[in-house]
């Protein structure tokens, strides 16, 4: 079941980069959309998963932000607005969930112009998923133990290096002080 917006949309116009989301599975994600309330007209939440045709989720005229339309049979998602942000909150995230979210309003123009991208992506968090791989962090830890130990080792060879090096230049002096006085 497809929105009537989709059959508007004539170009796509990208202005910002896309962010990577990472949630467990039952957790819940919200999606901004910055400096976009002040647009009049629609704005529309799209997902696209795997390349296919975006799918518009909700959309609400922004004059009439109480007024909020879904186009999706799942209804966990939530889309509400502040002076300048435009939110789509989904709570209880699924596998199925995982996807590309496009947040965008419609131009003068007739265009369609997406403000911003998120791809989600939910993973099934079990006693066997570290916390960091659900909440989409990662546990440095183990890698900040590994590089203090292959500091240490490399300041252990650089002084013994500088010690050998001292060492031996002064030996180097003392022969050749001594030469020069047994030349005199």
């Amino acid at each position: 079941h497809h929105s009537p917006l989709s059959t508007f949309v004539p170009v796509l116009v990208f202005q910002s980069q896309t962010m990577v989301v990472l949630k467990g599975e039952g957790e819940s994600v919200t999606l901004l959309c910055s400096n976009i309330s002040t647009v009049v007209g629609h704005v529309a939440w799209f997902k696209q998963v795997n390349r296919s045709e975006p799918v518009c989720i909700s959309t609400m005229y922004s004059s009439h932000p109480s007024t909020v339309s879904y186009y999706l049979e799942n209804r966990h998602f939530e889309m509400y607005s502040n002076t300048t942000t435009i939110f789509l909150n989904i709570t209880k995230v699924e596998i199925a969930d995982s996807g590309l979210y496009f947040c965008g309003f419609f131009s003068n123009t007739k265009h369609m112009v997406f403000v911003s991208a998120k791809c989600l992506n939910v993973q099934v968090c079990n006693e066997t998923t570290s916390l960091g791989e659900c909440n989409g962090s990662m546990d440095l830890f183990p890698l900040v133990v590994i590089l203090g130990g292959v500091t240490v080792v490399l300041l252990i060879v650089i002084i013994i290096l500088v010690l050998k090096i001292r060492r031996e230049t002064k030996t180097g002096r003392s022969i050749f002080n001594k030469t020069q006085l047994d030349s005199l």
